[in-house]
């Protein structure tokens, strides 16, 4: 079945303007050993612009070396251009 409604009529905006936090969890998770897992940051998610659009890229750590990925442009980058303002998901493995 073909929508024959104009587009026109659906906003591109959501209709929030704020995002809502959920109270901070009050779990206890203590590990069942003394020892603390270590965890190495692997990968960033970047998101520049607002809750109605924006741009994604992404930073990736692969065989030691750290890449900046922006569409279809892939270069190597220093471990010290990771983050910043933009970061919004992290990726992280566990060091046994």
């Amino acid at each position: 079945m073909i929508n024959s409604e104009p587009m026109s009529k659906y906003e591109s905006e959501p209709k929030a303007k704020e995002c809502i936090i959920p109270p901070k969890y009050q779990g206890n998770f203590k590990l069942s050993n003394s020892d603390e897992p270590i965890y190495e940051l692997y990968g960033v998610t970047n998101h520049y612009g607002g809750l109605g659009g924006g741009h994604y890229t992404a930073y990736a750590k692969n065989n030691g070396k750290w890449y900046d990925y922006n569409d279809s442009s892939v270069r190597a980058c220093s471990e010290s251009s990771i983050g910043g303002s933009g970061a919004y998901i992290l990726f992280y493995k566990r060091k046994d």
